[in-house]
Formats: structure tokens, sequence, C-alpha cells
């Protein structure tokens, strides 16, 4: 009996922690690679010759589940931010620049990986258990070497209060050679520059204000 019941809550957890359970984030991840490699269409230039805009907006809901918190705190563990935004960059930079990518796949060329060189995490109000949040990311800007990404979590509530903005620095790599990101771009589609004018002012921006949240924030509505 006591079996059973330790059985029964253990895939009671196991069930509603699914996206933490064994091999889980491999799946995960490597579902967005798929999804865009190779299952979502090439999307089509506008009337100007121009691809969708590089500061696009991608937005991921879930739920905060047993096996992501501390339950010392009785929240969202820290550590499982972390997770969470590597699916976030891997999707958002994906679907920013999803015809630099799937034109590599579709013309069997070798394209750049993108591994993160930095991040900063600003946490600032605790997920509770079993409650549901967004994960908003963006393309904020770049220069002539980083990727610039900025990730903020909210509750799904209304007025949507922050929990957490993340900035990241990422950079483009094929091989040992490091590509610049204005060039990525231009490959996607978008050679407009005013967006490169646009993503060099926005660096300099996130780069005088790592710490300072509100204009975080700032840079990513404005971008």
């Amino acid at each position: 009996m006591i079996g059973k019941l330790i059985l029964g809550v253990v895939a009671i957890v196991c069930v509603s922690s699914y996206k933490y359970i064994f091999g889980a984030y491999s799946i995960r991840f490597f579902w967005i690679v798929v999804k865009y490699l190779y299952l979502k269409k090439l999307e089509d230039l506008d009337d100007k010759g121009q691809a969708k805009s590089p500061f696009v907006e991608l937005v991921r809901t879930t739920k905060c589940c047993l096996l992501e918190c501390d339950f010392f705190g009785y929240h969202k563990n820290n550590v499982t931010y972390f997770t969470e935004l590597d699916l976030c960059r891997t999707e958002c930079t994906l679907n920013a620049l999803h015809r630099y990518f799937k034109l590599a796949v579709l013309k069997k060329e070798s394209l750049a990986y993108v591994p993160l060189a930095s991040i900063c995490n600003h946490f600032m109000k605790e997920t509770k258990p079993f409650e549901n949040y967004e994960m908003r990311t963006k393309v904020v800007g770049w220069g002539d070497k980083w990727l610039w990404l900025i990730t903020v979590f909210t509750g799904d509530k209304v007025g949507k209060r922050i929990y957490c903005l993340s900035l990241a620095k990422l950079v483009f790599k094929a091989g040992r050679k490091t590509l610049q990101p204005w060039d990525v771009v231009q490959l996607a589609g978008s050679t407009d520059p005013d967006v490169c004018k646009k993503a060099y002012r926005n660096e300099e921006r996130v780069a005088q204000n790592t710490n300072n949240v509100m204009q975080l924030l700032k840079v990513y509505e404005e971008a």
C-alpha cells in the first residue's frame, strides 16, 4: 500500500514536472532546432526585399513545476532560469535570423553556431510553484563582434510583474572564425542600414547600463 502511494506521488511529480525529468532538456532543445531548420518554411521577403525585423519579439510560456522549485524558499530556483534561458535564446536567434539558418540548410552549406559569451541576470521577484509565467526575448543590438539579447520573465496576470531580466552576449562562430553580426543579419535578409545603426546604438546603451534594469527594459521596449 505504501509502495503504491510512493509510486503515485512520484508519478504525479514526474507528470507535473515533465520538462525537468531526465532527457527532457535535450528533447526540448532539439525540438526547437528541428522545428526552425527543417519544419518551418522559408519566410518570404517583403515588397522592399527585406526580411522581418531582427528585433522581433519571441514569447514562450510555461508553468513553474515542482522540480524547478527551491523548497527552502518555496519558489523557482534561480539556477533553473538558466535552463529556460538556453531555450529562449536558441528559439529567438533561430526565429529572428531564420532565413540565414534555413537557406544554409537548404543549400547544404555550413552555418555559424552562436555560443553564449556571457550572461547577467537580475532577479526581482520570486516565481511560486505552479505559477504560469512568460519569457519575452529580443535581439536588441549588436556591434562588431557581439550580439545582445534581453529576456524578460513576467507573470501572466494583468500588469505582468517582472520576475527576472536577463542580458546575454553571444557571438557568431564559423569554426574558429568569428563572424560579424551585421554580416549574418544581411544574409538573413535584413539589409537596411538604419537597422544596423540602431543595433550599434543599442549596443552602446546596453554596455553602459548592464546593471540598470530600468534602462535595459527601455532598450528592450524600444528595440
